[in-house]
């Protein structure tokens, strides 16, 4: 770190951290925070996530609680999605045809979709 470079001190783990970090102000490792938003994008609930890590991980006898997960959610999802965007698949020449009717007050309406055959991505948006 640099000379006079402001930094915060934890006492607890006694870890001096730079304020330039972005995630300086995390009490438990980034790597939960992404574990968290893998298994919460996978399906599992706020519930099962924090047990989840109960079972595998205390940090320094603090227990990671559901509004955490929930708050790492919104403020890390913007980032994910950002990246995702950015990300180009290289798509093939061969797409396959889904529809699906979907019943909206009663009314059908039909959803079509692209699916690359190599990939399965879907088709990008028009």
């Amino acid at each position: 770190m640099p000379r006079g470079e402001q930094c915060f001190f934890c006492k607890d783990c006694r870890k001096r951290i730079p304020s330039l970090d972005p995630h300086h102000r995390l009490w438990y490792p980034f790597e939960r925070v992404v574990e968290s938003l893998t298994f919460y994008y996978n399906g599992q609930s706020f519930g099962n996530i924090m047990q989840t890590f109960d079972d595998l991980h205390r940090e320094n006898g603090r227990r990671i609680t559901k509004p955490t997960i929930w708050r790492w959610v919104l403020n890390y999802s913007p980032l994910g999605n950002a990246y995702a965007r950015s990300l180009r698949p290289a798509l093939g020449k061969v797409w396959l045809a889904d529809e699906t009717a979907v019943f909206i007050f009663g009314e059908q309406w039909w959803f079509w979709d692209l699916i690359d055959e190599k990939t399965r991505s879907l088709s990008p948006r028009i």
